[in-house]
């Protein structure tokens, strides 16, 4: 094993030791329901934005579902400020986990990142050329897991700047329904409810509908 690859190492294993002592002081992965997280985000006043955010961070880092976090967001904070702040939450959280990756690099998760997203090789390229539209559009379609796409993309050629812009523009619409549906069930509107459900529904048909119409004219 190089320096290099030693000190890699090291550094790695520094931050996934940091990672789980936050788990294990928050209980995110103890089974904690979603109900339990709303009820001590609420009791924590001005502070309970900031947890919040950090909890995000931790659940998108960890490969847990951020989905639930962010319906959650719209009861807690309403559409604007909920939205605001899962957005800081996935950039921030998707952001450490493209350096995780960058930093680890082939050595430890290419092997993983190839077997289990094997289309982001074609991206490659375009991703060096025009790193920002790239990274949009595939957080604005979601071909691919969210948490998955953050550190496959730290094996890329996209520059982090690019990375982190088109990440944070990317997630926006997205973002806006997911929060949009918790906000609308908390005020029991159901004009609100019925909005939301179809913002809901046409994001998650993104993907399919570019999977099959397309991605053939490519």
């Amino acid at each position: 094993m190089t320096r290099t690859s030693f000190r890699k190492l090291i550094i790695g294993t520094i931050i996934i030791i940091c990672i789980i002592i936050l788990v294990r002081a928050t209980g995110i992965a103890d089974g904690t329901s979603i109900d339990t997280v709303r009820d001590a985000v609420a009791k924590l006043g001005p502070l309970g934005p900031i947890v919040f955010v950090l909890l995000y961070i931790m659940a998108t880092v960890l490969f847990l579902p951020a989905s639930p976090l962010s319906i959650l967001a719209g009861t807690l904070f309403g559409l604007g400020f909920g939205t605001l702040l899962v957005v800081i939450g996935a950039t921030i959280g998707a952001t450490i986990a493209f350096f995780i990756a960058r930093l680890l690099g082939e050595s430890t998760v290419s092997r993983w990142i190839k077997h289990s997203f094997p289309k982001i090789d074609t991206y490659n390229e375009r991703l060096a050329a025009n790193g920002f539209h790239a990274v949009a559009f595939l957080r604005l379609v979601p071909l691919f897991p969210f948490n998955g796409l953050n550190f496959a993309l730290g094996l890329t050629k996209v520059k982090p700047r690019e990375y982190i812009l088109g990440t944070l523009i990317g997630i926006i619409p997205g973002t806006f329904a997911f929060v949009y549906l918790g906000a609308s069930l908390a005020a029991l509107n159901p004009v609100h409810i019925a909005l939301a459900i179809t913002a809901f529904i046409a994001i998650l048909l993104i993907g399919p509908i570019y999977n099959k119409y397309g991605a053939k004219h490519k």
